[in-house]
């Protein structure tokens, strides 16, 4: 197991000074472990960006190109493919695209935005909450919640909470295109009162998308809709099975091929995530969490499903697997997910109070139900995975960053 800490340098510039330290710890798991922490110092100091470690025996993560204008936002939600990383900086309004040259050099592109006049635009926040990527089509959701500020008697502004909160949802697919084109549109949401863009998942030509409903609707029950890419259409509507699911049902999904898990945290009686078959109308089987409120966060892979908590929990966060052939398994991390072929990666924020650092984890799950710890990255708060990438955000000197690591490093 590796234990990563690092300072980063910008990619392409000189290292001032590059300081690594090896440390041999007792493992956990029965491994040793292997940390590594060092400092690349630009010449411009507030301006980090990626940074490698000139040895053979460490490894090493970069970090991409940031930017002045990226708010505390930046990277709550990531998603990553063979050519793109996609990061969400949902308090700024939009998503900032990364795109990978000839040689492997990712390189910071355009922004992409609300369509103007559009009901998040005007929000003025809250566009790519949540992200996933397939290929070249990219699925941004546009999520807000919050209360009418208003001007006081003082020329100041203020927000009441006798006021109802405001909603604001909405998913957009963007095609884009290897001349730098990018392609957005909406996807269209027959019933006006589904809240949607808070959860998402794609796979294929197909994406599974949360929905639930507003506060002030008198209808409750949550569901997941099917769209087909290829059309933007929905092509199915996916219910919640029992009663008691209803309110929570959508609150996280995963979807790979035709499998879908639905988190359902308030489902009785601990909360947890129903698997559909999208391709037989077999009834759905239930995950159940290891504590309550499991199902906020949710991750589907092609032999195994993991069921967590939303990463905004803030307490000790477990992880519940179920492999094909049924052998479960605990881990004792939690937060947000991302499965790759056989990977797993969680990730958690640091809490309010300090006492709880954020950490990003990769195991890799094997069918017997075992899951081996790979690498720890301290301060890390939020991760995704491909089949080359681990992308991951993390706090360098105060300011958020999205860094990545390369997956055959951990083999």
């Amino acid at each position: 197991m590796v234990v990563v800490g690092t300072d980063c340098l910008n990619e392409g510039q000189p290292m001032k000074k590059l300081l690594v330290a090896l440390i041999f710890l007792g493992g956990c798991f029965g491994l040793g472990t292997l940390a590594l922490f060092y400092t690349c110092l630009a010449s411009d100091p507030d301006d980090a960006g990626g940074c490698f470690v000139a040895s053979t025996l460490a490894l090493s993560h970069r970090c991409l190109a940031s930017d002045p204008g990226d708010s505390r936002a930046f990277g709550q939600a990531l998603a990553v493919s063979e050519d793109y990383i996609a990061v969400g900086d949902p308090q700024a309004n939009r998503v900032v695209l990364y795109q990978r040259d000839f040689i492997g050099r990712w390189t910071r592109r355009e922004e992409i935005l609300p369509p103007e006049g559009s009901t998040i635009a005007k929000a003025g926040a809250g566009f790519g909450y949540a992200l996933d990527l397939e290929k070249e089509m990219l699925v941004i959701g546009a999520y807000r919640a919050s209360r009418p500020i208003r001007r006081n008697e003082q020329g100041g502004y203020s927000i009441s909470f006798s006021d109802e909160i405001q909603y604001f949802g909405a998913v957009y697919s963007a095609l884009l295109e290897p001349n730098g084109a990018i392609e957005l549109q909406e996807i269209p949401i027959r019933k006006t009162d589904l809240l949607v863009g808070y959860a998402l998942s794609a796979s294929g030509n197909q994406v599974a998308i949360g929905a639930g409903v507003k506060a002030e609707s008198s209808e409750s029950s949550g569901k997941v809709l099917i769209i087909d890419l290829t059309t933007n259409q929905i092509s199915d509507v996916i219910e919640a099975p029992t009663s008691q699911s209803q309110t929570s049902f959508g609150s996280a999904v995963g979807l790979h091929d035709n499998i879908l898990a639905v988190g359902s945290p308030l489902d009785p009686p601990q909360g947890g995530a129903w698997v559909f078959d999208l391709n037989h109308p077999k009834p759905p089987h239930w995950i159940s969490g290891n504590n309550s409120f499991a199902g906020g966060s949710i991750a589907q892979g092609a032999s195994f499903t993991a069921v967590s908590y939303h990463p905004l929990t803030w307490g000790n966060l477990d992880t519940v697997i179920v492999t094909g052939n049924n052998k479960k398994i605990v881990l004792e991390r939690g937060g947000s997910l991302s499965i790759a072929g056989n990977l797993l990666s969680t990730a958690r924020p640091r809490t309010p109070d300090l006492e709880v650092k954020g950490l990003v984890s990769v195991f890799e799950i094997s069918d017997r139900g075992k899951a081996e710890l790979l690498v720890e990255i301290p301060e890390g708060w939020q991760a995704t995975l491909s089949d080359r990438f681990l992308v991951f955000t993390i706090k360098v000197r105060g300011r958020q960053r999205v860094c990545y690591r390369s997956i055959e490093e951990f083999n």
